[in-house]
């Protein structure tokens, strides 16, 4: 493990915003299974919202986790070792759960203009 003066403010900055992110994204994903609870029980019609709340939070989750991992590596290793190869395997995994999150909400909305639920 190298020293504070190596790491490179940029990976300690992308680690912290990573670890502070994951720690918001759980909240809201906690939050948003309360919802799905309480919609089941009291109100069906925000199902189809309360989906889709859990699951762009669940996947916001797997996004901050990658990108706090990504960011340890960072922090961790030198420049020039293969184990950057962890960075761009977690940036992969981020950016493809943000597009998966992305076409799943577009189609809920569709969903719940046509009056689907």
């Amino acid at each position: 493990m190298q020293g504070l003066e190596g790491i490179g403010i940029e990976a300690g900055l992308w680690l912290v915003l990573a670890l502070v992110g994951l720690v918001v994204t759980i909240a809201n994903l906690r939050e948003s299974l309360i919802d799905l609870r309480v919609a089941v029980k009291r109100d069906p019609s925000l199902l189809s919202v309360a989906r889709s709340s859990v699951r762009s939070e669940s996947l916001r989750v797997v996004t901050m986790f990658s990108f706090a991992v990504a960011g340890a590596v960072a922090v961790l290793t030198q420049p020039d070792t293969g184990s950057r190869q962890a960075i761009v395997v977690a940036l992969l995994i981020g950016n493809l759960a943000l597009l998966l999150n992305s076409i799943v909400d577009r189609y809920d909305r569709v969903r719940a203009l046509r009056g689907g639920v």
